[in-house]
């Protein structure tokens, strides 16, 4: 995952989603590739990557420590991506 994170810049929205295709991803990593789609305002993707991380995710990731607070990181994304679709 470091290194789709180290060439996300520089790769296009199709080569992340085929990236998507290839690899079945952990919840804290679909998190990283929601940000990583958010950056690219590709929202549709970013919504569908939260809720696939969510879907994964236990009671215990509101936890900072257990996943990195996937639950946390996860909801603050997604109303980024509220107010956004909302301004526009």
């Amino acid at each position: 995952m470091v290194i789709v994170e180290k060439l996300s810049q520089n790769l296009s929205q199709a080569q992340l989603k085929a990236i998507l295709d290839v690899k079945k991803f952990d919840s804290t990593d679909l998190i990283k590739l929601a940000e990583i789609f958010y950056d690219k305002g590709d929202f549709a993707t970013t919504k569908q990557l939260i809720e696939d991380a969510l879907n994964q995710s236990t009671h215990k990731s509101w936890n900072d420590v257990y996943d990195d607070g996937l639950r946390i990181k996860a909801y603050s994304l997604y109303h980024k991506i509220e107010d956004k679709e909302f301004v526009q």
